[in-house]
């Protein structure tokens, strides 16, 4: 049997209500910071992504130029 009055009671659930809101706030603001980290990684890596595939195409061009020059005077087709 729990012995105590009304009042006791009603702070206690006023407590709670406020540790359970203070609670939600704190886990939206961790939540929102870290939703915003991952996005911008996502940025980051997708931008890094996009610049490795650029030195790549600009690198295979510079290849099959100086292919080009080499071979095409001496009538090889590069049509593979």
């Amino acid at each position: 049997m729990i012995i105590g009055c009304n009042y006791c009671f009603q702070t206690h659930d006023a407590m709670i209500t406020d540790l359970r809101a203070d609670f939600e706030r704190q886990a939206k603001e961790i939540e929102s910071k870290y939703e915003k980290k991952m996005r911008a990684l996502r940025d980051e890596l997708d931008l890094r992504r996009k610049t490795e595939i650029h030195e790549i195409e600009v690198c295979d061009e510079f290849i099959f130029s100086f292919l080009a020059s080499i071979l095409l005077p001496l009538n090889y087709c590069l049509c593979m």
